[in-house]
């Protein structure tokens, strides 16, 4: 990695025991041990705007982990989101529900989320896929899913 890159830590933000899936991994520049891994999480910017802005973004961010605290395996299923439509983002939902009073964020095309489950919505055949977003369980429906990784 080069200094030219901009790097947005998220370590301070990330919950510990969650799966996350990596698409990098490299050293800290600064020397503290810790290796940072770039993964996709959902970030809000605007809580310090007034009124706050409480929706998030999917973001590619680095998470600085200390030597021998990460586990790297294979828990859960990686997605990677793909909007249906002629949308570039995909629409994150707090509940399981194709209502967009639900709707908690977004993240962009070919952004990819560890799930750990998925659930039918109540009353309906709607698959959804179970997603860690921005300190919360989230939920993206399976027509957003372009890709099931293994």
């Amino acid at each position: 990695m080069t200094a030219a890159i901009e790097i947005t830590d998220e370590t301070v933000n990330v919950e510990a025991n969650v799966s996350y899936y990596f698409l990098d991994k490299v050293k800290d520049q600064a020397g503290t041990g810790c290796t940072m891994y770039q993964i996709w999480y959902g970030s809000q910017a605007g809580l310090s705007a007034s009124p706050p802005d409480k929706f998030a973004h999917g973001i590619l961010a680095w998470l600085a982990v200390p030597p021998g605290v990460n586990q790297i395996g294979s828990s859960g299923t990686a997605v990677e989101l793909r909007a249906s439509g002629s949308s570039d983002v995909v629409k994150v939902y707090g509940r399981p529900t194709l209502n967009d009073e639900n709707v908690i964020g977004d993240a962009p095309n070919n952004s990819v989320f560890v799930s750990m489950f998925t659930v039918l919505e109540d009353g309906t055949d709607h698959l959804w896929y179970e997603i860690n977003y921005n300190h919360r369980q989230a939920w993206v429906p399976a027509t957003e899913v372009g890709k099931v990784l293994t």
